[in-house]
């Protein structure tokens, strides 16, 4: 891979009021660069995620069928981690977006419907919680997909095939 930095100095024919355009890319000997890290980061982040998704959709699976839907997209998400393809991840974020969403909506629905109150404050500091993990899971998969986004398709085929198992996940 050649050298992705360029700079533009100012010379002889270049007027004193003119701009002098820098853009600087950090690689290391591999041609990787920082963005490149971060993406293969999040991307880890985003499979073990979608697995724990995962895992608890197969339980919730024997409660109700209509949870094979879930399970279907997490699968989607972690195709999507794992082979660096923003479409699948778009459609994850999507859906994890959506699906809180109405849950937040059902809740309401529920309450308004209920007159236990007991259930209601219990059920909704749980609405709550479940509500803050997946608003935290929707800004690490958008993270990802940003980052996919900023990345060529040359630069995808890098770290679909370079061994950087040693990196670390990105939690934040």
């Amino acid at each position: 891979m050649g050298n992705d930095a360029e700079f533009i100095a100012p010379d002889a024919e270049t007027p004193p009021s003119g701009t002098v355009l820098t853009t600087i890319v950090l690689e290391d000997d591999n041609g990787i660069t920082d963005t490149m890290l971060e993406c293969y980061g999040l991307s880890k982040t985003v499979k073990l995620l979608t697995f724990i998704d995962i895992f608890f959709s197969m339980f919730y699976l024997f409660y109700n069928p209509y949870f094979l839907i879930p399970l279907v997209f997490a699968f989607i998400g972690y195709a999507g981690a794992k082979d660096f393809d923003s479409n699948k991840v778009n459609c994850y974020l999507l859906f994890i977006a959506l699906f809180n969403f109405f849950r937040i909506l059902s809740w309401g629905f529920y309450i308004y419907n209920n007159d236990d109150y007991n259930n209601i404050i219990l059920g909704s500091f749980f609405v709550f919680i479940c509500f803050v993990i997946e608003l935290w899971l929707v800004r690490i998969v958008y993270r990802f997909l940003k980052c996919l986004n900023k990345l060529s398709n040359i630069q995808l085929d890098i770290i679909r095939n370079v061994d950087l198992d040693n990196r670390d996940r990105i939690y934040w």
